[in-house]
């Protein structure tokens, strides 16, 4: 009995020493584990705090980049502007054919160099993901009259014939999507084949291949008799820099940006884009895109306002008053003539203090406002007049060489009620003016 106790209390004893040892087994395990992931979270942390640094830095590259983007779009449109608006004044007044070669050379050139300018400022907008799609109602009537105003030239000085074979289904729809990037996509396309085709014809259609209660689905097709385009290279068409013939000898400019962006621009509006070529045999490039259909009004936009809109601005609205508010001498002197031949009184401002303190004397019946200006800017400017008794619903339209989506943001959130671009087109111009002074006077 006594030995049986003896060995009971020695295997107690054993199972007491073997918990002790456990239990300091597992506080060196806990104790481990607890610096384990004391190290974790401070390894986490860390992580956290380097990543959020990154993100900072992504952020304010971004803004940094975006603000370049913005200041050198000013800086080169501006010049341009000016340059080209004093050349179209002197077309005007030319009468010497040989003076009007001269200057039409120019306003060729410097179309030229704006619309390199353009795809430069469009793909680094696309890479840093700026650039974006808006929404307004128009129909492809509008948007193809422009199209053909910006390309039958360069088409009939090489004798080409250029077709437009727009649906009447398409032609007559109330749409609502982005008819500017739309007009840049088909411009783009339409200005190769013009480019590339050196006999023969261009045909550019609109066909719909889908139609719902709510939307239109439209095939947009250029084809032409160009050089074509091997099967090899055809996928490297739509790949931002790629030029076909990068030699020294090649007889075709270019960036060899507007096919990269037109893909990017049909993408982003839900479409596809693609070709069918060969060489010597023409190419044909299309694309797809789904379109809302929108209610019965049309864009003044795209939509211009009347055949001649500067012609019926000088019979309709002889006199009309308008402050032109510009800081940068040249194009305030050439909106000034402009405006002026079309028979409208023109007050001028070259600062935004100088607009508010005009715009406070004055019942202005249209104002065109530039954005940057020293000391007061035409947004904060646009403010304080939409303030002043008489102006709460005076057409105040930005004319700018600031033209990205955000700069239009900014524009209609400050109260303008349209925002145009440098260098200015005066049918645009007018057609905008005419359409704001008939609101106005309606």
């Amino acid at each position: 009995m006594v030995y049986q106790l003896e060995l009971h209390r020695i295997e107690l004893e054993l199972q007491n020493q073997a918990l002790q040892e456990w239990r300091v087994e597992a506080e060196t395990a806990m104790s481990r584990l607890a610096e384990m992931n004391g190290h974790l979270e401070a390894m986490v942390a860390d992580r956290t705090s380097q990543l959020e640094t990154a993100l900072q830095k992504a952020e304010t590259s971004s803004r940094e980049k975006s603000r370049f983007l913005s200041n050198m779009s000013h800086e080169l449109r501006t010049p341009i502007s000016a340059i080209m608006g004093m050349t179209l004044l002197a077309k005007r007044l030319a009468v010497d054919p040989e003076q009007l070669s001269y200057l039409e050379t120019v306003t060729r050139s410097l179309r030229h160099l704006h619309g390199v300018i353009n795809d430069i400022l469009d793909i680094s907008k696309i890479e840093a993901g700026k650039l974006c799609t808006e929404e307004s109602e128009f129909t492809l009537d509008g948007v193809f009259d422009v199209l053909k105003s910006m390309v039958t030239l360069g088409a009939s000085e090489k004798g080409l014939q250029l077709v437009f074979e727009l649906s009447p289904e398409c032609g007559r729809a109330r749409l609502t999507g982005d008819p500017l990037k739309l007009g840049q996509v088909l411009t783009n396309l339409v200005g190769n084949a013009v480019k590339f085709t050196d006999r023969g014809s261009i045909h550019v259609r609109s066909i719909p291949v889908e139609r719902g209660e709510h939307q239109l689905r439209v095939r947009f097709e250029i084809e032409d008799t160009g050089v074509g385009i091997a099967a090899e290279d055809q996928t490297r068409l739509f790949r931002p820099f790629v030029q076909l013939d990068d030699s020294l000898a090649r007889t075709r400019g270019g960036t060899g940006l507007g096919l990269a962006i037109s893909r990017h621009l049909v993408t982003a509006m839900g479409g596809q884009i693609g070709v069918a070529s060969a060489v010597g045999e023409g190419s044909l490039f299309w694309f797809e895109m789904p379109l809302k259909v929108g209610p019965n009004r049309l864009a003044a936009a795209v939509l211009p306002a009347a055949a001649d809109p500067e012609r019926v601005i000088q019979s309709d609205h002889p006199g009309a008053r308008v402050l032109v508010a510009e800081d940068d001498p040249i194009n305030l002197e050439f909106l000034r003539i402009l405006l002026r031949r079309t028979g409208l009184q023109v007050d001028t401002a070259s600062t935004g203090m100088e607009a508010v303190i005009a715009a406070r004397s004055m019942d202005y019946q249209l104002i065109l406002m530039d954005l940057r200006m020293p000391g007061m800017d035409g947004l904060a400017a646009t403010v304080e007049i939409r303030a002043l008794p008489g102006h709460r619903e005076t057409p105040i339209i930005a004319l700018t060489a600031d033209v990205f989506e955000e700069d239009r943001a900014r524009c209609l959130a400050a109260g303008m009620t349209a925002h145009l671009g440098k260098p200015v087109e005066p049918d645009l111009l007018f057609s905008t003016l005419l359409g704001c002074l008939q609101q106005r006077k309606g």
